[in-house]
């Protein structure tokens, strides 16, 4: 790749990166290859950054020229150390913390309106007012994981057991200005959200892309994921475990990995730097 040529990975975690079990150990040879090759890996997840944390101690994701740099709750917040940030953004030195997406105890009203709207015979599943125990049988996560998911900011997760009911809430919480991000099992809901978004923002204040042109190298695995995909150079989908792909994105350039998670991540990692002429 030419110097004047950046490739920058955003990656989704679950199922992507992460295994079905949110095992990783299948990645850590690449990561540690694009580690050396100063190619970052920023995570753009649905997760709290909380939860992320606990990744970003044990494998180099997230983290650029010492610093930190991630999109979390669904392109709601970006996460950057302050010396990473260039423009007129201001961020917090406690939290480094830079909201794409109206607070949640903001928007909370227009969400439980559109619950109540879609008249559900059971209550759907909502992250932040759910326990601890109901989050772990829900997602499968350890339970600090799952104390961690609680602490949602910008967006609220929400489980329905009925698609119907699902669909109505949808219409409802669209008809109320709301952004709805749909996963398989989940509603991803608030004021500002999408992980698309939450890209775009990150590389217009990183100044370690301030020259050259950026090659952005996008992966996922499920619908979520389709616009943040299309909005990259390369997008990359991950299958999951029974061989089938969740979404396909319209780009013009798509890899489609033949395993999943994390195998697959790797698999496709080294498709997209020999198609870069890096390695």
């Amino acid at each position: 790749m030419s110097k004047s040529r950046r490739l920058l990975v955003a990656t989704d975690l679950d199922r992507t990166l992460l295994s079905s079990n949110f095992g990783y150990h299948g990645v850590v040879d690449t990561l540690e290859k694009l580690r050396l090759l100063k190619v970052p890996v920023i995570p753009i997840t649905s997760r709290t950054f909380k939860e992320l944390e606990l990744y970003m101690r044990d494998i180099p994701i997230g983290k650029l020229d010492g610093g930190i740099a991630a999109v979390v709750e669904v392109g709601g917040a970006i996460h950057l150390s302050e010396r990473l940030v260039r423009g007129p953004i201001r961020v917090s030195s406690k939290t480094l913390e830079i909201p794409l997406a109206q607070r949640l105890e903001n928007v909370s009203g227009l969400i439980d309106e559109s619950v109540k709207e879609a008249e559900c015979s059971s209550e759907p599943l909502a992250f932040t007012k759910a326990t601890v125990e109901e989050i772990v049988r829900e997602a499968g996560l350890a339970p600090k994981e799952a104390l961690f998911a609680k602490m949602r900011k910008y967006s609220e997760t929400l489980v329905f057991n009925d698609a119907e009911c699902r669909k109505r809430f949808i219409r409802a919480a669209l008809k109320r200005g709301l952004d709805v991000v749909e996963s398989v099992r989940q509603v991803h809901v608030g004021l500002g959200i999408g992980k698309e978004r939450g890209l775009l923002k990150l590389v217009n204040v990183l100044p370690h892309f301030r020259t050259g042109r950026i090659v952005t190298a996008c992966l996922g695995d499920a619908p979520m994921d389709k616009k943040m995909l299309e909005s990259c150079d390369v997008a990359v989908v991950i299958p999951w475990n029974d061989g089938r792909c969740r979404v396909m994105p319209r780009n013009k350039r798509v890899l489609v990995s033949p395993y999943p998670a994390p195998r697959g991540w790797s698999w496709a990692i080294e498709r997209v730097l020999a198609l870069q002429g890096i390695l």
